[in-house]
């Protein structure tokens, strides 16, 4: 176990030199800074839809069903915004 450490911190060492580290802000300083925009769009009906089909499925009085039954939820709400025909599978 310490011959490991050891082999590690002598190839750590060897390889350092020639270790490139940069940043975007090292290599792109001629760009203009990141303007963020938020632009809000009206919901279509479709996607009303879909959202208060989704909210009387999932109607319930707490958080349960753990991390990954949320996440599963937040990704589907998240497909209603962009892409709402790709969940009914080519149907209108």
């Amino acid at each position: 176990l310490e011959a490991g450490r050891i082999a590690l911190d002598r190839l750590h060492r060897q390889v350092l030199p020639f270790l490139l580290r940069r940043t975007k802000a090292d290599v792109l300083d001629d760009l203009p800074p990141k303007i963020i925009q938020d632009v809000l769009c009206p919901a279509t009906h479709l996607q009303l839809d879909l959202y208060d089909a989704f909210k009387r499925r999932h109607k319930t009085g707490g958080a349960s069903g753990g991390g990954k039954k949320a996440m599963g939820g937040v990704m589907y709400l998240k497909r209603v915004a962009n892409h709402p025909k790709m969940l009914l599978g080519g149907e209108e």
